[in-house]
């Protein structure tokens, strides 16, 4: 069995710089990467043999490839990720799609074996099959910040976006409130499909136990903007 799979890789910075998500399907995990890991990784994204200067590794969680969201462990619908972020020694233009997941048999030799813990960063994923609908879906996600900081109010962001319920607005500002920790940070990614990635900041482990509300109440607006979720969803569309 693989020990990972990777996921929503996208070239950034004119083509200086690769991002990607690891998704960990056996006991093996992150922690800082090594040069060996990366280059395998990279040939199982389908680019072998490229030269790359320097890596990140930064730990995130998502409920984006869970199999079953209502489980009753939290770990088991926010899964831990990491994102690894790739300078390269060349410019390179290449695209991938995320219909079909890649399986990686790379290991980090920088792992201790000990697993990783909150507080991490807790990531939405809304993809759009319907490229027409993500100017406006990102214009009304990247006012949730101004939301949660008060330079906008409820009634304001309802009339951006009518066909959303009443109800979610204000239990979308209700979490705001609850969790001051929060920041919206919303980044166009360029896959296939096209996505928008929302980060909400970073949470201890209460977060998540009480449910993760806000995290559920953004995807319940992305999904209003036209947006799915998670992966199980978006390989349905293509029944």
């Amino acid at each position: 069995m693989e020990n990972f799979i990777l996921w929503n890789a996208a070239m950034q910075d004119d083509g200086r710089t690769l991002g990607f998500a690891v998704f960990a399907t056996a006991v093996k995990q992150l922690h800082q990467g090594s040069r060996e890991m990366v280059e395998q990784m990279l040939s199982d994204l389908g680019i072998p043999n490229t030269a790359f200067t320097s890596w990140r590794v930064s730990h995130f969680a998502t409920n984006y490839l869970a199999d079953d969201l209502d489980a009753d462990d939290w770990e088991d619908i926010w899964n831990d990720h990491w994102q690894v972020e790739v300078q390269l020694a060349q410019p390179l233009q290449h695209t991938w799609s995320d219909f079909e997941l890649r399986r990686s048999f790379a290991s980090d030799s920088s792992w201790t074996g000990e697993p990783s813990q909150p507080p991490m960063d807790c990531l939405v994923v809304a993809d759009f099959l319907d490229g027409a609908a993500i100017p406006q879906a990102e214009v009304v996600l990247k006012q949730l910040e101004a939301l949660r900081s008060g330079a906008l109010t409820p009634p304001e962001l309802q009339r951006e976006v009518a066909e959303a319920p009443p109800t979610l607005i204000a239990e979308l500002a209700q979490e705001l409130g609850d969790w001051p920790d929060a920041r919206i940070d919303v980044k166009r990614w360029a896959t296939e499909p096209e996505r928008l990635l929302i980060s909400l900041g970073r949470f201890d482990t209460d977060f998540f136990e009480s449910g993760a509300t806000l995290a559920i109440k953004v995807q319940e607006l992305c999904q209003v903007l036209g947006g799915v979720t998670t992966w199980s969803d978006l390989m349905e569309t293509q029944d």
